[in-house]
């Protein structure tokens, strides 16, 4: 229950401490550990995280708000019910992490790895994860409605009854991926990439695009209505 705000610890080693209902407003954490670290409901409030390295964190209904988590590092964490809302983190990588229930609404996870991360009902509305590499995840139930992906990387990702309503999608890779019942409306596929995609009832009606390739997807049920798409 600490209060670190306004606190300079970059390159602090934090590396296994407790963290519960701890504040970090606007605290300076550049390049910290955090490895192993455990937390319930801590708060870090336009925070300087970038670099930090918080591999195998375990915190519940943490809060990062409006904070910068550059090249940050979350691999194999277990973040539950936590919220990664309105932040910068370019590069960021939480590759094997759980994180059911999290949100990273409104943020901007460019090229991130979120390579076999294991969600139930994440939420990344309206977040920009351009580039991204999400390849191997078990996402159920996702929700990426108008995410900007243009060019992520979601192969063989489990992606079963997700919502990407009026996503950009231009040149996103969703080779092998199952996206069974996904809700596609008004999605832009332009040269995305469905090659042996489960796409059994599939909503993409109104979904535009061209070159986007079908190539030995599984198509049945799936509604175009309305859609407008040229396949190569």
């Amino acid at each position: 229950n600490a209060d670190l705000s306004f606190a300079q610890a970059a390159r602090a080693n934090l590396s296994g401490a407790t963290l519960d209902m701890t504040t970090f407003r606007r605290t300076v954490l550049t390049g910290a550990s955090l490895r192993g670290a455990t937390g319930l409901m801590s708060t870090f409030l336009e925070a300087q995280l970038d670099h930090l390295d918080a591999e195998g964190v375990t915190l519940q209904k943490a809060s990062f708000y409006q904070c910068t988590l550059e090249r940050a590092c979350f691999d194999n964490a277990t973040l539950e019910q936590c919220s990664f809302d309105k932040c910068q983190a370019p590069e960021a990588s939480l590759r094997g992490a759980t994180i059911h229930g999290s949100s990273f609404m409104e943020s901007a996870f460019t090229k991130a790895d979120y390579e076999e991360v294991v969600g139930a009902a994440a939420i990344w509305l309206k977040s920009n994860i351009e580039g991204a590499n999400l390849s191997y995840a078990t996402l159920i139930d996702a929700q990426m409605q108008e995410v900007m992906a243009n060019d992520a990387k979601f192969v063989a990702c489990n992606l079963r009854e997700a919502r990407f309503y009026r996503a950009g999608l231009r040149g996103a890779d969703f080779t092998r991926a199952n996206l069974f019942g996904v809700d596609m409306r008004k999605a832009v596929l332009t040269k995305v990439r469905f090659t042996k995609a489960n796409l059994y009832d599939a909503k993409l009606m109104e979904s535009v695009g061209t070159g986007v390739d079908f190539s030995d997807a599984e198509l049945a049920c799936a509604n175009f209505d309305r859609s407008q798409l040229v396949r190569i």
